[in-house]
């Protein structure tokens, strides 16, 4: 008896299960079926104009990067005036994250000024011991790309 509350418990888990399943197949909200395969191109498909000059210079346009979850919140006007917003504070920031690195490496070359020339080279042993460590760790990626691991 105990065995057959199982399975129609397990039953039940497998059509829960699938209808999950079905749920993640379909598009958002569950208004669209996930294409599994590519549609059949029709007549009026085949018969759309080529791009204009003005649609594809409105597409290659460099566009900003909405911040996280805005994109289903905000309106076309305020989705253009945010780009608009970011390009003009993004050439500041990035001006910004160059002192940063500027200044970044003269500290760093004033605490190493510091040291005498044992200890420096304490620290690249060191450096090197962590760089093999991670390297045996995880393949580095430049194998990923080959597809090749140590």
């Amino acid at each position: 008896m105990r065995g057959t509350r199982i399975m129609h418990v397990g039953g039940w888990v497998a059509v829960g299960l699938l209808a999950i399943w079905i749920g993640l197949c379909s598009g958002p909200q569950g208004r669209q079926p996930l294409a599994l395969a590519a549609p059949e191109p029709t007549a009026a498909a085949e018969k759309k104009p080529a791009n204009t000059q003005a649609e594809t210079q409105k597409r290659d346009k460099a566009r900003g990067r909405l911040p996280a979850y805005y994109g289903e919140v905000v309106t076309p006007e305020q989705r253009e005036k945010i780009y608009a917003i970011q390009a003009e504070f993004n050439p500041k920031i990035e001006q910004l994250r160059q002192q940063i690195e500027a200044l970044t490496k003269q500290r760093d070359e004033k605490i190493q000024a510091l040291l005498s020339p044992e200890q420096k080279k304490k620290i690249e042993e060191l450096k090197a011991t962590a760089r093999k460590s991670r390297a045996t760790k995880r393949p580095s990626k430049e194998k990923e790309k080959t597809g090749t691991q140590q």
